[in-house]
């Protein structure tokens, strides 16, 4: 169970490290896809305006708008170059400027004549750049352009419809790697859940300590491992001398936690690879793996001494009788069970408070 718990809190662990990597790197990808496009965008917005200032150039020198009328037909025929509105003014004599052509009525008026001038409103992108003629290897500036872009349209164009194809990528990652750690944490809590139960149904209520069902059980387990591997075990089985008159005298609560008291006076004396529990009543097992008789006794002998010694609260001395024995090749639960159970009664029928071996 450990291990299996142990194993699913590293998955839980590694799914959820997994996730923020996951948003990390969309989220980088996003921004970076982003200013990529962006930098796309200007780009072709840049050209589509050389391409208007080559045009431009030659039309104001000749006066004549016919040459970029037609160009600027053409390019806003593209629905992809997102061209709304196009304005050209041109310096007068006065260095001025005027409005030299319009693709639509003017509502705009450069308030800028700087290079690559660029204004973001709500809607639109609007770029304002010098239209520049070259005389012998002097440039002069003859006026200005302004175009006006849908934003949007120029936008979705580029990068929003990549972006939504990611963004439905990442939020079914997202959901996928919730989905996976909330099945991790369920199967943890179910596991455990599992485990608290399947331990309460192997524990005495009163002592916390196994009872009848996982003797039983650990018994069994134990011959299989000893026919196995060719080992020695050994059980002890003890109960606590005139325990009916305790109940008797003082009542069942004295009673109960005398029982208490043993539980914790014996389980304080094993070893781990050791099994104690309630066989019944005021009746106890120990099963004692890779153990011969000689260490059992020794064992029974430091347990019945420690009992005897302890002062317990109200009724101050209780004795208890132990029965010790090994199994042999021989043996089955049932066999072993009855001769552990003869040596208890010889402790008692002797005169209690003592150990037996058979």
């Amino acid at each position: 169970m450990d291990k299996n718990i142990s194993k699913n809190y590293v998955a839980e662990i590694l799914s959820f490290l997994i996730l923020i990597v996951i948003l990390f790197l969309s989220g980088f990808f996003i921004y970076y896809e982003k200013d990529l496009y962006d930098q796309k965008v200007h780009t072709n917005c840049k050209n589509i305006i050389a391409g208007i200032e080559s045009i431009a150039r030659e039309s104001i020198l000749q006066n004549e708008i016919s040459y970029i009328s037609d160009y600027v037909k053409s390019i806003k025929g593209n629905k992809e170059n997102s061209i709304t509105k196009i304005f050209i003014y041109s310096y007068d004599e006065e260095k001025k400027l005027k409005l030299f052509f319009a693709s639509e009525k003017n509502l705009v008026f450069p308030s800028q004549t700087n290079n690559d001038y660029v204004i973001t409103t709500t809607d639109e992108l609007i770029y304002y750049e010098q239209i520049k003629w070259a005389v012998k290897n002097k440039t002069y500036s003859i006026g200005i352009i302004e175009v006006h872009f849908d934003k949007h349209i120029l936008y979705n164009t580029y990068y929003h419809s990549r972006n939504y194809l990611i963004a439905v990528i990442f939020i079914s990652i997202v959901l996928v790697m919730i989905f996976i750690f909330l099945n991790i944490s369920l199967s943890n809590q179910l596991k455990k859940t599992i485990e608290i139960v399947k331990m309460l149904s192997m524990t005495d209520e009163l002592t916390k300590i196994f009872n009848r069902k996982k003797l039983n059980q650990s018994i069994s387990e134990e011959i299989n491992r000893a026919k196995r591997y060719n080992e020695k075990f050994s059980i002890i089985m003890f109960d606590i001398d005139h325990f009916k008159k305790i109940n008797d005298t003082f009542g069942h609560d004295i009673g109960d936690e005398v029982l208490k008291n043993i539980a914790k006076i014996v389980g304080s004396q094993l070893r781990i690879t050791d099994v104690f529990g309630r066989w019944g009543g005021e009746e106890f097992i120990i099963i004692s793996p890779k153990t011969l008789k000689e260490e059992a006794l020794s064992l029974a002998e430091r347990i019945r001494t420690s009992i005897k010694d302890f002062a317990f609260p109200v009724v101050k001395n209780v004795t208890c009788s132990l029965g010790v024995t090994e199994w042999t090749t021989q043996d089955d639960e049932k066999s072993l069970l009855k001769r552990v159970d003869d040596a208890l009664y010889e402790a008692k029928e002797g005169g209690r408070n003592k150990v037996v071996v058979k």
